[in-house]
């Protein structure tokens, strides 16, 4: 079986990924699944929006499809395939 490397929980002030994108940053805290690009993945974010006073966040998780944006961050422990198709390339 393989391991997951985004499959501990971090804190918010070390992400796995910070994605930004008009306002808004997930920071990436960990992936439940090796596929990225299955129906239903999901991400543990820290998430910064317009709609919150700045430096806070707000946690859940997050459908990997509904984030859209640019990789502003990546830890050297993310591989290419952790990412999902609408990521790579940054």
């Amino acid at each position: 079986m393989a391991v997951n490397p985004l499959g501990k929980t971090r804190p918010a002030k070390n992400p796995y990924l910070t994605i930004e994108n008009n306002g808004w940053r997930w920071h990436v805290l960990r992936a439940y699944s090796l596929n990225p690009d299955a129906q239903a993945a999901r991400w543990f974010c820290a998430v910064e929006s317009p709609f919150l006073s700045p430096g806070e966040m707000e946690y859940g998780d997050t459908y990997i499809a509904e984030i859209k944006g640019l990789i502003t961050h990546r830890d050297p422990v993310v591989p290419d395939e952790v990412l999902p198709r609408h990521l790579r390339g940054w």
